[in-house]
């Protein structure tokens, strides 16, 4: 005796956890899965972000003075974004990026703002490689009595597309000398070298950053 099972379809729409998702697709009943990229971070990145994160957590140990305080600071700073544009960010986003300069360069963390002006733009940058010694230089001139480091970021040697940022320095630096540099060993392979840098004040200011790429 044969038995016919009729094929059963059960209309399911919605999400199932995070990542299968249900719907119809041509009349008939899909899942869709969600494919999610890791997110990779350098060691160098990572110690950024756990920096920002114990910034976040040093703010809500400030009184309301101290936070009405940083709020009109924040006001008061022109920030760029990725393309140019000036906007302004809170004062809770000034003090955590503050908190963090201070941890980086071991000056002492700051609970008010601080008063001293932001840095420029880096001054005179030239960067070049040597194929024989195998290194990138970094060149810059010291514009002022009031920035005392220079935060450096680079990758690793790339083919193509975005790198992560592999290495990261800060340079105490003296204003008796009008050029500094930096020298970036590297494995020399005819790939390109990313980089960004920025000045920084004593007080925690930070410049705007300086970004490029240089075959090596």
């Amino acid at each position: 005796m044969r038995v016919n099972s009729p094929i059963m379809s059960v209309d399911a729409r919605g999400a199932f956890g995070p990542g299968v998702v249900f719907g119809k697709y041509c009349g008939t009943n899909v899942a869709r899965t969600r494919i999610r990229t890791p997110i990779r971070r350098s060691a160098a990145e990572q110690g950024v972000k756990d920096r920002l994160t114990r910034g976040a957590r040093a703010w809500g140990g400030l009184t309301d003075e101290q936070r009405l305080a940083w709020e009109v600071y924040g006001g008061t700073i022109n920030r760029l974004d990725a393309i140019g544009n000036i906007y302004h960010a809170t004062g809770q986003c000034e003090f955590i990026g503050n908190y963090a300069i201070a941890i980086l360069t071991g000056e002492s963390i700051r609970q008010d703002p601080p008063d001293d002006s932001i840095p420029p733009d880096m001054q005179n940058l030239r960067v070049t490689v040597s194929g024989i010694l195998f290194y990138v230089k970094f060149a810059f001139e010291w514009p002022g009595d009031n920035e005392q480091y220079v935060e450096i970021f680079t990758t690793k040697s790339r083919p193509s597309g975005r790198a992560y940022y592999d290495h990261q320095t800060i340079l105490r630096t003296f204003t008796g000398k009008p050029y500094l540099y930096y020298i970036l060993m590297i494995n020399f392979h005819h790939y390109s070298i990313g980089y960004r840098l920025r000045y920084i004040s004593g007080q925690g200011q930070r410049g705007p950053w300086t970004t490029g790429a240089i075959d090596a």
